[in-house]
């Protein structure tokens, strides 16, 4: 990898770590990815500063992203896997709970058979 290549990749590798690595940002660092090559190809002599001046810091290019995809913030993706969790565990004790009233229902159905004997003489 040339000189040119590392300096985007390390912008890009900045940019992702200040977005948490969510896995829907592959697309958005795709497309990012190719603007900065696009940008080399322009301006072959840039540097690190350079990119920062045209595109942002990594953290604000982080900030603009995570602020017009608001579901995707930590906060948000937190309380939302806490809640699928949560709902989980309901489910799963309703379950438990069932199949104890379900064995207790079955324990008292059991028909109790007798036999009748007739002694004929």
């Amino acid at each position: 990898m040339d000189r040119k290549n590392v300096i985007i990749e390390q912008y890009l590798d900045k940019i992702k770590a200040q977005i948490y690595k969510l896995s829907p940002v592959d697309e958005f660092i795709g497309a990012l990815r190719q603007d900065l090559y696009d940008y080399e190809e322009a301006n072959p002599d840039f540097t690190e500063e350079d990119l920062e001046s045209e595109f942002g810091t990594p953290e604000e290019i982080a900030s603009d992203f995570l602020k017009e995809n608001p579901t995707l913030q930590p906060k948000a993706v937190v309380k939302g896997k806490r809640i699928r969790n949560i709902i989980i565990l309901v489910l799963i004790a309703v379950l438990i709970a069932g199949g104890f009233v379900f064995a207790d229902f079955l324990s008292q159905r059991q028909v109790m058979a007798t036999d009748v004997v007739y002694i004929e003489e």
